[in-house]
């Protein structure tokens, strides 16, 4: 699921009206008037493909063409971006996974290249190929339901100004609304937006699955990709072996009115587990109390920072005030890998420090461009909003008083109702809010901090379906089947055998705990091999090692990354890395290094980069971490670590 930025505000939003009228209900698949043949029209890929594949032997990339509305004859035809990844191996059983992404809204191609390797590549250890999409209306497919408007006004308002001009809130909530609307204004004039929601999804992936002459296909759904799973599941389970719903949004519940309290239960899991782990509440003592206060001092005060999109070296001025907090808290609840920094991102705001979170804050400004605002507002204003009530939701928010600042500013509040009242999309079938009852295998699985889809709503998609797993895990945010370890391997014995009851034992082996604060001066070296290199280094035995060359503390403050460069000067690197003059040269087993002070701008990072010249280049060890931390890594990290490395035997002979 995704929300509008939260700007900093100061004030109250303006009211919003009650729906007066009820939307016009649009047709599903049993009310299809005319008959057409879905087709694949292969083209060269759209996006930038993952390191070392080739287009037209790895991927094979096309668009699948189908009337956009598919109870009208004259509808036009629109066109889903189609990427096929080939088993590298060559698959070894004919039906493929076909991915769905979440959102609603979100791009699957995008920034594909960036997640591939990692998240999705160990799934070729299933046998098959991998197929991915962007979904009608979304990112790569024509048309895609954007508002580029809305976008650049996320953008302007991380300040709360406009023109120079600081901003009340009603006046930010007004501008927000206003994009928002025009944009509907915009893409009604273009599409028909009764005709971009979860059961017309559904009939694109089952004529995807025609089109590309499968008999049966395995989907694998991610957050709002369990609904539009379910959808299929309920129009067209002929054509499905499998079905994995992770982080299940069912058609039943309500989003909104449930909203408030699915926030409210991660945070209680958060701040219940940190007091629960006697390590984590000695050092971050009373959370939930702290947390809170945070919230109250930033809202008074807002931190004024600036952050980076690490993609694109931008950098724009912000506020951190006490609702983007919350934000930033909430929107970290889903991200696996950086739940164990909560606590000492907490504690780190509460005590004045937003380096840190202002890096994190960088990183999530790569997630605006992925989703199509558009198409996310279709699905929800025909599907959701249509079986809603702003009185409802204002009655289930006033349960959680505490939440309300996450929805001041979302569609997921107050403003997405206002929004539907003038979006043009149409009310779906009644249907499409009752449960699915299937008997195709199903694995569900949640993770338990979800902040968005709790672990209650996979338990509850798992009654209706006959044939389905279910599997909570701990110490796990949003998307558990991207998660290494346990719960990959428990999707992957899943797809093998979907009749089976995957081994489960993993889970209670799965440890958690949270990150505390390194402490330098009680550092333990371990001696590590950088085989890739040449060479031999000692470095902090406790730290992550990310890749053979890359570690990482473990409150990820700090970064140490050894490189080899084949240039003969190290000048162009040097100035990439806004490195100062040379502070000291050290020479120690052989090599005879050089030391800068280092200003990475575009990643907000600052640190140390050591230097010696070897046989066909330089060495290169990278120390990086916030600025404010600067001078306290130099003595007790970067010094010992530079005069620890030496060459393997095979190198200095």
């Amino acid at each position: 699921m995704s929300t509008t930025n939260t700007p900093a505000s100061e004030s109250e939003p303006t009211a919003v009206h009650t729906l007066t009228q009820a939307p016009q209900v649009t047709q599903t698949k049993a009310a299809v008037e005319f008959t057409y043949e879905p087709l694949f029209k292969g083209a060269s890929c759209p996006f930038e493909l993952p390191p070392g594949l080739v287009e037209g032997q790895d991927v094979e990339c096309g668009y699948l063409e189908v009337p956009e509305n598919r109870a009208d004859p004259n509808s036009r035809q629109i066109r889903l971006a189609v990427a096929i990844f080939r088993h590298p191996d060559g698959a070894t059983h004919p039906d493929p996974i076909i991915y769905l992404s979440g959102g609603p809204g979100g791009s699957a191609l995008e920034l594909l290249n960036l997640a591939f390797d990692q998240i999705y590549a160990p799934y070729f250890s299933a046998g098959r190929d991998i197929i991915f999409f962007d979904q009608r209306g979304i990112g790569l497919s024509k048309p895609a339901l954007d508002c580029p408007d809305v976008q650049n006004l996320s953008i302007d308002l991380l300040d709360n100004q406009v023109g120079g001009r600081q901003l009340s809130d009603q006046e930010a909530y007004g501008l927000i609304l206003d994009s928002f609307l025009d944009c509907g204004e915009d893409l009604d004039r273009e599409s028909d937006l009764t005709a971009y929601n979860t059961a017309a999804n559904a009939a694109d992936v089952n004529d995807l699955r025609k089109a590309l002459g499968y008999n049966k296909v395995n989907l694998w759904g991610v957050s709002y990709g369990t609904r539009l799973a379910l959808g299929v599941l309920r129009a067209f389970p002929e054509g499905l072996r499998s079905v994995i719903l992770d982080s299940a949004y069912p058609p039943e519940v309500d989003l909104y009115l449930e909203a408030p309290k699915n926030a409210d239960h991660a945070f209680n899991v958060l701040f219940e587990a940190c007091s629960e782990d006697p390590t984590c509440n000695q050092n971050y003592p009373d959370l939930r109390d702290v947390f809170f206060d945070s919230v109250d001092l930033l809202e008074a005060r807002p931190y004024q920072t600036v952050i980076v999109n690490p993609l694109t070296g931008e950098s724009f001025d912000a506020l951190i005030d006490g609702e983007t907090l919350m934000g930033l808290i909430f929107q970290l609840l889903y991200e696996t890998e950086l739940l164990t920094n909560l606590p000492m991102l907490i504690y780190q705001a509460n005590q004045g420090d937003f380096e840190m979170l202002s890096r994190i804050y960088g990183l999530l400004l790569v997630e605006i461009p992925l989703i199509s605002r558009g198409m996310s507002l279709s699905v929800q204003c025909n599907e959701e909003v249509a079986f809603s009530s702003l009185e409802s939701f204002r009655e289930a928010l006033s349960e959680y008083p505490e939440m309300a600042p996450l929805f001041s500013f979302s569609t997921l509040g107050e403003m997405g109702y206002q929004i539907c009242q003038d979006w043009n999309s149409g009310q779906a079938d009644p249907i499409e809010n009752e449960p699915v009852y299937s008997q195709v295998p199903t694995l569900i699985l949640a993770g338990e901090f979800d902040p968005i889809t709790p672990p209650e709503w996979g338990l509850q998609v798992k009654r209706s379906l006959d044939d389905s797993y279910y599997f909570e895990f701990p110490g796990v945010g949003h998307g558990a089947s991207t998660v290494e370890g346990c719960p990959r391997q428990i999707t992957l014995d899943f797809v093998e055998d979907p009749k089976r009851a995957p081994d489960s034992t993993c889970i209670d082996g799965m440890s958690f705990g949270f990150v505390n604060p390194v402490n330098l001066d009680e550092l333990s070296f371990t001696n590590m091999d950088i085989p890739q290199i040449g060479i031999q280094v000692s470095v902090p035995g406790d730290w992550t090692k990310v890749q053979p060359d890359y570690f990482i503390s473990p409150d990820q403050s700090i970064e140490i990354v050894f490189l080899q460069s084949q240039e003969t000067s190290p000048t162009n690197l040097l100035r990439r890395w806004g490195a100062s003059e040379p502070i000291e040269v050290i020479q120690v087993n052989e090599l005879s290094w050089t030391l800068y002070q280092v200003n990475i701008q575009d990643l907000g990072a600052a640190g140390f980069v050591a230097i010696s010249p070897g046989e066909g280049g330089q060495y290169i060890m990278l120390v990086i971490t916030t600025p404010g931390k600067q001078n306290d890594i130099y003595e007790p990290l970067v010094l010992p670590i530079v005069r620890s490395i030496k060459l393997e035997p095979d190198v200095s002979s």
